[in-house]
């Protein structure tokens, strides 16, 4: 009895000394799953400041003060995507924090440029409120494709 424990002790270390755990260097789940909800919030939100410049009546509909709710929970998500991205290793976690970054800068301008003007979105010849949407999707896209990519291989290509 003594030596089936023994081979047994041995046969377990054996089989678990020849497993290898692949660390997977610059993803981050957390990261990767704030960001892509970050991006179908910032959608709905546009939509909301769209529907309020089809919907105005005078009553200063796109007023900041209206969306104060989202910034809110934008300013927080900013904050553990900083945070989140800060915990990546140095090899990858320069282009993670690069692209976080400029996310960021994006979302926070966006924020800027609501807060300073009523009717943001006001319809204009030759304008194209997309462009501003599209713009600030590339950010997410960017940082969501790159996660993915790291998720998928364990290191930026």
């Amino acid at each position: 009895m003594k030596k089936l424990l023994s081979f047994a002790l041995l046969l377990s270390i054996a089989c678990f000394s020849n497993c290898k755990v692949t660390i997977i260097t610059g993803y981050d789940q957390t990261l990767d799953e704030t960001v892509t909800q970050m991006q179908k919030d910032f959608n709905l939100h546009f939509i909301k400041l769209q529907r309020a410049l089809l919907t105005q009546d005078g009553n200063h509909d796109q007023a900041y003060a209206n969306f104060q709710d989202y910034y809110d929970h934008l300013d927080a998500n900013i904050i553990s995507v900083t945070t989140r991205s800060s915990f990546i290793s140095k090899k990858t976690g320069t282009t993670v924090k690069s692209l976080a970054g400029n996310l960021i800068k994006a979302l926070q301008d966006f924020e800027s440029k609501h807060k300073s003007a009523e009717n943001v979105f006001n319809d204009r010849t030759n304008d194209d409120r997309h462009g501003l949407q599209d713009a600030i999707n590339t950010h997410f896209d960017s940082l969501i494709l790159l996660e993915e990519k790291l998720k998928a291989s364990g290191k930026a290509k």
